[in-house]
Parts: structure tokens; sequence; C-alpha cells
């Protein structure tokens, strides 16, 4: 899947020590901030914005979420902005690099030892598409494909008595203005069929005994 940025998060910011909800929602100026990253990962979850996988989109930032599972921040949960480039390097950023403590961690394992080094044991939520009411990135959604399925068949042709009928699928009609045979060719054209008008007689008296004409 592609994602497009709809907001360019200010990542170069300063942070507080345990203040890591704090840090993601300055950087993308979150418009309704919670109290903690669990309860911002929950309300972020209700809005079908979490994804529970390392299936990141590329080259463009986003918000991770984890829990905070044992000592005195358990229940409050850990969140962070977070960007893969082309060449699958992950930056992640959170309060702990922005307080100066750290570098960016280059993956999830790097950052479950940082935490685990001072007993602190987390687990990956997934990553999301935004946070606290403010979501950073969208889905590109690709356009339906107009070009016509395997097995379809449409086609235009012009009967003995000069009259021309339009064949789609099992069932063929009378065409009767020039102006609907124009809107027709248009249709077929969009739908990636040829717009010939088919005046073999043998063809045609064969595809009316197969067809129904409506």
């Amino acid at each position: 899947m592609t994602y497009t940025q709809l907001v360019q998060p200010t990542i170069n910011i300063g942070a507080t020590a345990g203040w890591c909800l704090n840090y993601v929602d300055n950087a993308i100026n979150a418009t309704q901030r919670t109290s903690t990253a669990q309860i911002a990962h929950d309300q972020a979850k209700e809005k079908n914005w979490v994804h529970p996988n390392q299936d990141y989109p590329r080259n463009v930032w986003f918000v991770m979420f984890w829990s905070i599972d044992n000592g005195d921040y358990q229940g409050l949960g850990h969140v962070a902005l977070a960007f893969l480039d082309g060449n699958n390097n992950l930056q992640i950023h959170d309060s702990e690099v922005h307080r100066n403590a750290r570098k960016p961690y280059q993956s999830l394992s790097e950052l479950a030892n940082w935490f685990g080094s001072v007993g602190t044991q987390l687990t990956f939520l997934g990553w999301s598409e935004g946070v606290d009411g403010t979501k950073i990135i969208e889905e590109v959604k690709q356009a339906q494909s107009q070009t016509k399925k395997k097995g379809e068949v449409m086609i235009l042709f012009k009967d003995a008595d000069g009259k021309i009928y339009w064949l789609v699928g099992n069932k063929y009609t009378y065409v009767g203005s020039p102006d609907d045979l124009l809107r027709i060719k248009q249709l077929m054209e969009k739908a990636g069929f040829d717009t010939w008008e088919h005046t073999n007689q043998s063809q045609i008296k064969y595809l009316k005994k197969l067809a129904q004409l409506v």
C-alpha cells in the first residue's frame, strides 16, 4: 500500500523523560490530546488507524505504539514517530531521543533493549496512521481499473438492413441514434473494447443465434 503525508511532523523538538505522548503530540500539533499513550492507542484503534503488524508504509512519517507491561509505568503505554525509507532504513524518534539521551533507534529490538536495560518490558502494538485526533498519513487509493475483464464481450455490428446493434455479453440491442452510438463508443473505449462496426453477415448471423435481442 502507498501512503501520502497529511501532516509533516516537526521531529527535532525537545522532550522530557517519561513524556513520550507529549513529544509526539507537539511534533504533529495534535488536536485531541489524551493523558497516556495507551489511551491514545486505544482511541486510534477505534478509528481503525492502528495496524498490528510490521508492514510499515515507506517514505512517510507514521506513529508507533507499545504497551508497558511492568514497573511504575505499567499500563501507560509508549508512543513514538517513525520513518522507513526506500532502502529499509528505519528510524524511530521518541522522548528519550529528543531529550538527548540517545540517537534514534534503528529497530524495534533496539528500542526494546534500551527500555529493558532499566527493567521495563514493552510489547509492540503496531503502527498507526495518526494519534490524538490527528491523522498524519492517508492511504492512496488506487483508481479502479476500467479495462475489460477476461471473458467479457462487447461489440458493435451492422446488420444487412444497415441498422447498428450493440452486443453486451449474450444480449444485443438496437442503437437508435447517432448520439447513442457515440456515447456507446466512448463507453467501450474507456472499458478497453474495440469500437469497430462489424459487418460480416455470416458472423453476425451466428452471433444472433447465440444472443438474445432486448
